[in-house]
């Protein structure tokens, strides 16, 4: 399970990463289709895998938190106490 957390963790690094370096890109060459495109490309799958992370581990985001009841991100474990850093 943990092996499983950590790869889908680590997916979605890698993959906010590229999106972070092609809206960089994107700045100095807004022309770029091709660049623009895999960026659309890219962003449904992040949101995916932010998802399926959220529904079986914890939110990574704060718009990923159910704020309603009870206030979450301070009753989870702290990221040096999940083992898995």
């Amino acid at each position: 399970m943990q092996a499983e957390r950590k790869q889908l963790f680590d997916y979605i690094n890698r993959i906010s990463f590229s999106i972070d370096d092609l809206l960089l890109y994107l700045d100095t060459h807004p022309e770029d289709t091709e660049a623009l495109a895999y960026m659309n490309e890219l962003i449904p799958c992040r949101e995916k895998a932010l998802k399926e992370y959220q529904e079986k581990y914890m939110p990574l985001l704060i718009d990923g938190t159910d704020s309603e009841n009870c206030w979450k991100w301070s009753t989870t474990p702290w990221p040096w106490e999940r083992g898995y850093y």
